[in-house]
């Protein structure tokens, strides 16, 4: 196994990780919130439910979602993570461009870079890379991505 294919997997797992512990909105909250989005926010929660015991009832749910919001943050990262737990890999870089463009982030564009590794498309991949090397946050992850770009030449 090659260097870059143990960095894609490891961030791969760390992405997954994360997306796991995110936090859900106490019920206080989620009182506080209009309609239309608690409506919402039940859905997911029903979603992720169901995933446990018919996982395609359970994205037909998340989809549903987005039908209503195009643009709601947690089904496109639920939808980007189980694209990714299951090598859907094509669905995943849709998922994700739409994620980033809502709301952009570094670790979304890293994510994002990594899928079109997975999909062979250098070119895309090395492209963000590129640009995650000038925004990285720190000089241990813009090592990390300066070698991954180097990889890629």
């Amino acid at each position: 196994m090659s260097n870059k294919q143990l960095i894609v997997i490891i961030s791969a797992i760390a992405a997954v990780v994360l997306l796991y512990f995110l936090p859900v909105k106490s019920s206080s909250v989620v009182k506080a919130e209009a309609p239309k989005v608690q409506s919402l926010d039940k859905k997911i929660d029903e979603a992720l439910a169901a995933m446990e015991v018919q996982p395609m009832a359970g994205i037909k749910l998340l989809k549903e979602v987005l039908e209503e919001d195009p643009k709601n943050v947690r089904t496109l990262e639920l939808l980007s993570e189980m694209s990714l737990r299951t090598h859907q890999h094509e669905k995943a870089v849709g998922y994700l461009e739409r994620l980033n463009e809502v709301k952009p982030s570094w670790e979304t564009q890293r994510q994002l870079a990594e899928t079109y590794l997975e999909l062979k498309d250098t070119a895309k991949a090395r492209s963000i890379f590129v640009k995650l090397y000038e925004t990285a946050p720190d000089s241990k992850q813009k090592e990390s991505i300066q070698q991954i770009i180097e990889q890629l030449k």
